[in-house]
């Protein structure tokens, strides 16, 4: 009696989905129009529903109090995916390329529940339960805290909103980092990600092409122009962040310039960006973070290592136990890993920096390199051809990987041949 209450249940949910995806898909429109201009007026979850896909806001709280504001593309009852953001980027850059490009969109109409991250100190999560953001205590973090905190809060958030028992992960650029700092950390947490795909991975920056530049700018802007040693950077409303706003005014006079200058970071010469798309990112980017993220960022560039912020010796001694924190013991990460990378025009995450990390992680399962030699870092979030060179395989290995009970039965789609 129990095994058949059990199969009513299961069959009763998935006529709900089915129902659910019916209904949704019935006001779909993946092919309407959303300018960069008014992209950049909405929210996340405004621009899910835009397409007439089930977008929902989700406050989330971590242990040390920070609110993060996360949202999903609703489909109650399948498996669960966090999509996790990079530098000071926004959960809108899973969005940039429309609904029948985007891997979000396209896991969502496979039978998949979306959801997307925020970390602390973007537009999206500057809430907290007793500080304000205007407050520079608030800032007192680094990529440790997104991935010690931030991520865990979120894998426990869904699981608990889902009642599944795991969720696959997609990293892009920084935002690989979490996974790899909450699994190293915290290892607890491993047996709650099934799969975890890293995009253009950001955790060793050893033969970065920018390395110099990098590192000057830091410098710089440190010595010279944060007169005010702020413990914020290019924050919501902030000088930095205004500025910004009106270069990358889709409509203004500098559009072209900096479309131009992305190009310059991520790397030039693919003609996979789709110029539409990296406005829509520029809207929301740099959406701000903490200095402490990029203190870490610069101290891990000139180690070479993969380390938590280092502090003064005494905070070490405090946080750590040792003079100066040790490198995250990446060979204790059993989670089964997917890494794919561009071979020859990412500016921001090098092969060498990549082969090191699948050197360091002892179970790799995939490691893709993008069959195109000019496919830049902004690549995988918007390029033309992005399900052909890189989406279709994603698909295939998330599959792979998600509970059998849980699979799509939905047909892979071929790669159209222009």
């Amino acid at each position: 009696m129990y095994q058949i209450d059990l199969s009513l249940k299961r069959i009763s949910c998935v006529l709900f989905v089915f129902l659910l995806i019916w209904c949704v898909t019935d006001a779909v429109d993946d092919n309407r129009y959303l300018s960069p201009k008014k992209f950049g007026q909405l929210r996340g979850d405004e621009i899910i529903r835009f397409y007439g896909y089930p977008g929902e806001e989700h406050k989330v709280l971590t242990e040390d109090g920070y609110i993060l504001t996360n949202f999903r593309i609703a489909n109650p009852g399948g498996y669960p995916i966090l999509f996790i953001h990079g530098l000071t980027a926004t959960s809108d850059c899973w969005f940039v390329g429309g609904p029948a490009h985007d891997l979000s969109f396209r896991l969502w109409r496979r039978g998949y529940d979306v959801w997307l991250w925020n970390g602390r100190g973007n537009l999206y999560s500057m809430d907290h339960v007793n500080i304000s953001w205007s407050d520079e205590k608030f800032y007192k973090f680094s990529m440790h805290e997104l991935g010690y905190y931030d991520t865990t809060a979120s894998i426990d958030y869904i699981l608990n909103v889902t009642g599944h028992k795991s969720v696959i992960t997609i990293g892009h650029s920084m935002g690989t980092t979490n996974v790899l700092i909450a699994a190293a950390s915290r290892p607890e947490y491993q047996p709650k990600i099934a799969l975890n795909i890293l995009l253009a991975p950001g955790a060793f920056q050893r033969n970065l092409v920018t390395r110099g530049f990098s590192d000057t700018s830091y410098s710089q802007y440190v010595r010279w122009f944060n007169f005010d040693h702020l413990e914020r950077i290019l924050e919501k409303d902030s000088f930095y962040f205004k500025i910004n706003q009106l270069f990358c005014d889709p409509t203004g006079p500098t559009a072209e310039l900096c479309y131009f200058s992305m190009g310059l970071i991520s790397g030039l010469g693919s003609n996979q960006t789709v110029k539409d798309a990296v406005m829509k990112m520029m809207t929301k980017f740099p959406a701000g973070t903490s200095l402490n993220v990029l203190k870490q960022e610069i101290q891990n560039l000139r180690s070479g290592d993969f380390s938590p912020l280092s502090y003064s010796r005494k905070e070490n001694l405090k946080r750590y136990g040792t003079p100066k924190p040790s490198p995250y013991p990446l060979g204790k990460v059993q989670i089964p890993t997917a890494i794919y990378y561009g071979c020859c025009n990412d500016l921001l995450s090098h092969v060498k920096d990549t082969k090191l990390l699948k050197s360091r992680l002892p179970n790799v399962i995939r490691f893709y390199k993008v069959p195109y030699r000019l496919f830049n870092h902004g690549d995988f979030l918007w390029a033309k051809d992005a399900y052909r060179l890189l989406y279709k395989d994603i698909i295939i290995l998330i599959d792979q990987f998600t509970p059998y009970q849980y699979r799509s039965n939905v047909t892979i789609e071929p790669v159209s041949i222009d």
